[in-house]
């Protein structure tokens, strides 16, 4: 008999009794069930990488049972998976904006391109938006202008964000100490203007009147001081 005949009799014989072999073999599993996790349990600790590599081609060949089991799973368990959805984004937070921070380095074209095609789309609710988000932080939006300023004259930039929020409670002007109050509010001004090359950095930043800041424009402090005095 030959290894083909051999085949074909083990099928042929599964078939007739087919409902006895499977008895038997819950039966055999049932009596060694400790014996068998043991032997499963150890041989995964040991092949993780076969393990790996069944899983996943057992996923290939089944998607649609797959899918349909974590869709199963997904509506049965709404409450819990948004908990851990939630639990799993505050600890990851940190890598994934430096994740999102390389991808859209990688990848600033597409990022632009999409931008403009949604602010397009939804010209109306951007506009409103960014009125809305001035409204209410008129500081950083001020700061946002001076540091594009700053950019697009090519000098250093840095984050003067903190400095900005602290100037911008002061009591006196730099320049001629007068009191700031509701109509004389307080001004950001760049001790060496950027087009002079200074830099957009808290140490070249103070608190100036509207007065003194139209008055020196972008000249130096020695210039527009020596034009006052004359």
């Amino acid at each position: 008999m030959t290894s083909q005949d051999k085949k074909e009799y083990g099928r042929l014989y599964y078939l007739r009794n087919k409902a006895r072999l499977i008895r038997q073999g819950k039966e055999r599993y049932l009596r060694n069930r400790d014996a068998h996790l043991k032997t499963c349990r150890k041989w995964r600790s040991e092949n993780p990488d076969k393990l790996k590599a069944a899983m996943k081609a057992w996923a290939q060949k089944n998607k649609d049972k797959v899918n349909a089991a974590s869709r199963k799973y997904r509506k049965q368990n709404q409450e819990k998976r948004r908990i851990t959805c939630k639990i799993n984004r505050i600890k990851s937070r940190d890598q994934r904006r430096e994740y999102n921070r390389k991808w859209t380095l990688l990848n600033h074209e597409h990022v632009l391109k999409r931008r403009r095609i949604l602010r397009q789309k939804n010209f109306r609710q951007y506009r409103e938006a960014g009125k809305r988000q001035r409204k209410a932080n008129p500081h950083k939006y001020r700061e946002a202008v001076r540091r594009r300023r700053a950019i697009m004259a090519n000098c250093t930039v840095e984050n003067c964000s903190t400095a900005v929020k602290k100037l911008l409670s002061s009591r006196n002007c730099y320049w001629c100490w007068t009191e700031f109050d509701l109509i004389n509010r307080p001004e950001i001004e760049h001790v060496v203007p950027i087009n002079r090359g200074g830099q957009h950095a808290p140490n070249n930043l103070v608190a100036s009147c509207a007065s003194c800041n139209r008055s020196k424009s972008d000249r130096l402090y020695w210039e527009w001081d020596g034009d006052l005095a004359a």
